[in-house]
């Protein structure tokens, strides 16, 4: 399997010495324990410093725009990014729209950038379907399986749950989209690339104890298994933190697919 053009520019980008220190942070990860939530409760217990030091970083206004974000504009802006635009679902896209929508994603992520590290090792969870990999030649469930100790580039912003069964796995979203695959995000506590959408200021919908990773995000996959029936996945990724692997990590120059490929 070739592998998805933006990864392999990733890895022949940061060359082999840091992909080896890579592999390395990544299986030192995956031995590690990690906090997992089981109420919306623990989740906000959790994150009452952070967010006082996120909220100490960024304006009312940078705050508004985050919540603005979990309106309907979330699938115009990673539409955007994806490069997927799908006109009967989002309507018609002009330069002038498609330059708004990549401007306020980089004002968004550098209000991410913004946000402290993480005090532990958090797991959260993913439901999507098929589609998610149609990039990495991935047509069934069993392909998969290829995937495993891959490297994964994501170009939008990732939306996870805090609370596993808050996740869209297993459902059938609009659009009769079927979330048949779960990824177990395993994200260390040196990260600061996502940010808790548990509140009424930063979400219209807190119930989904959101933690969204900033656009642009590399993972490895380290686990894909099938269920025996072949109708449901599970995957666990390791995310990496950008600074570890973009050279050119700063709030004005990093490596967006939407700008270099």
């Amino acid at each position: 399997m070739e592998g998805n053009k933006t990864v392999n520019l990733i890895l022949k980008y940061i060359g082999i010495d840091k992909q080896t220190e890579l592999d390395t942070f990544v299986n030192d990860v995956s031995e590690r324990d990690f906090m997992e939530f089981s109420s919306r409760e623990e989740v906000k217990a959790f994150f009452i410093d952070y967010l006082a030091d996120f909220y100490n970083n960024n304006s009312r206004s940078d705050i508004d725009n985050i919540r603005a974000y979990t309106g309907i504009a979330f699938r115009r802006f990673n539409s955007v990014l994806r490069g997927v635009w799908n006109y009967d679902t989002n309507g018609l896209l002009t330069d002038e729209m498609k330059n708004k929508y990549l401007d306020y994603a980089d004002n968004f992520s550098e209000c991410i950038e913004r946000s402290p590290t993480l005090s532990s090792n958090i797991k959260t969870y993913r439901g999507v379907s098929l589609d998610s990999f149609k990039d990495y030649g991935i047509s069934s469930l069993e392909d998969l399986k290829n995937l495993e100790n891959k490297y994964y580039y994501e170009s939008g912003f990732t939306s996870t749950s805090l609370v596993r069964d808050k996740s869209f796995f297993n459902r059938e979203l609009e659009y009769h989209e079927f979330c048949n695959i779960e990824i177990e995000y395993l994200i260390p506590g040196e990260s600061n690339d996502g940010i808790p959408l548990i509140n009424d200021d930063l979400s219209y919908s807190k119930v989904q104890s959101e933690y969204l990773i900033n656009k642009g995000s590399l993972s490895k996959i380290i686990d894909v298994k099938v269920n025996p029936d072949g109708k449901l996945a599970h995957m666990k990724a390791v995310l990496i933190p950008e600074k570890m692997w973009n050279i050119i990590y700063n709030k004005n120059d990093s490596l967006d697919s939407s700008k270099t490929i």
